[in-house]
């Protein structure tokens, strides 16, 4: 019995992943063929993030243009909704938490709230500052990455990983990221991005921090 539920669960397996195979290929294709195109559609555009507004509006009629742009739209609402979410329960769970462990989950909920509401000032406030919406989530995605990346991958697979080190690197990587993208990168115009020099801060303070703390308990 158990040779046969084995070999079923290896028939079922080869098959999933045959199939994921197949279907990242085809999808991986077909998602290539606008960018692959967009030169030969509209020469005139410097930017890929401006051929799916500019295809719509030129070849849609006005019905379907209206439609698709408001999905456009509430797919880019959703995805920041879900970013705001991420950050708030981020700052509550892995910074705030960690400091004052005797906080209820009633203290947890309320404090997410209010980082959700400050978030949200604070990305206002980008949006007036910065015009491209691109940029913001380009940004905003590169500063989280540049913080949580690192510290999720050596807090996996390093067990010499200390606690207050890792979010002193998430903090700091975060904060360095987001600060060189908005006020050096996008005001002069840089081509290096802020996330590869908070992911390098956030690498060297969770790894030296783990260390030297390690060494101070001995």
């Amino acid at each position: 019995m158990y040779k046969y539920y084995k070999k079923s669960c290896l028939f079922h397996t080869m098959h999933l992943s045959v199939a994921w195979v197949a279907t990242l290929a085809i999808c991986g294709f077909l998602s290539a063929l606008p960018g692959l195109a967009i030169q030969q559609i509209f020469p005139e555009i410097t930017a890929g993030n401006q051929f799916t507004p500019i295809f719509i509006v030129t070849y849609l009629p006005a019905v379907v243009r209206g439609l698709m742009l408001a999905g456009l739209l509430g797919l880019m609402l959703t995805s920041g909704d879900s970013y705001l979410l991420l950050l708030a329960s981020t700052v509550t769970d892995d910074v705030v938490v960690p400091i004052k462990k005797d906080m209820d989950e009633k203290k947890k909920i309320l404090f997410t709230r209010f980082t959700c509401v400050a978030g949200a000032v604070v990305i206002t406030a980008m949006a007036l500052y910065v015009n491209s919406i691109y940029q913001l989530f380009k940004t905003g995605g590169g500063a989280y990455g540049a913080g949580v990346f690192l510290p999720l991958f050596l807090g996996c697979f390093w067990k010499r990983a200390d606690a207050k080190a890792i979010n002193a690197g998430m903090f700091s990587g975060f904060v360095i990221a987001f600060c060189f993208d908005m006020f050096l990168k996008i005001p002069l115009g840089l081509n290096m991005d802020g996330c590869i020099i908070g992911a390098g801060v956030c690498l060297v303070i969770c790894v030296a921090g783990s260390l030297l703390i390690r060494r101070n308990k001995r």
